[in-house]
């Protein structure tokens, strides 16, 4: 196990952006760092780490690592630009004016005054990289199969969820 670990996770940086010309430095090294810093933000060398130990003990071990993003809808009031009939008005990118920046060139010559209103908001929880172990009784051997091939196995991970989060995300 120490031998297998330390070859396979015991080098950093594990992902390095190579610069293809001349100019590509920076930006090699900025890859190289974000990279990185979302690796091990998100304990994906931990998981690994784990893998390797469930492959040694017990065989076998299924690593899952998905990308996950989160958003958190919800309502609130806020400071909205509107024109002379109420209408609210949109930036360039048609997005509501809340805040003074950039409310001059949304406004274009038109009249325009601030009014309260209740707007929906949506804010970025987690956006990131998302990896556990599949517990090796999820998964669905085929036992008259010759061989195993995984890309043809089904897995019935079991997992809780909430049961607003639920209907939102099946739309129940």
């Amino acid at each position: 196990y120490a031998q297998a670990r330390d070859d396979l996770l015991g080098a950093r940086p594990w992902f390095l952006g190579q610069p293809v010309g001349r100019n590509d430095t920076a930006l090699a090294q900025g890859v190289t760092r974000h990279a990185n810093w979302k690796l091990d933000r998100d304990g994906v060398g931990d998981v690994y780490l784990e893998s390797l130990h469930l492959a040694v003990m017990l065989g076998t071990a299924f690593p899952k690592v998905s990308w996950r993003t989160e958003i958190d809808t919800h309502e609130a009031t806020a400071d909205v630009l509107v024109d002379e009939a109420g209408e609210p008005v949109a930036d360039e990118n048609g997005a509501l004016v809340t805040s003074a920046v950039g409310a001059e060139a949304a406004a274009a010559g038109r009249k325009v005054r601030w009014q309260k209103r209740r707007i929906t908001k949506q804010e970025v929880i987690f956006n990131g990289i998302e990896a556990h172990n599949l517990h090796f009784g999820d998964v669905a051997f085929d036992n008259t199969a010759k061989k195993l091939d995984l890309l043809y196995t089904d897995f019935f991970h079991a997992f809780e969820m909430p049961l607003a989060d639920a209907g939102r995300t099946f739309g129940l």
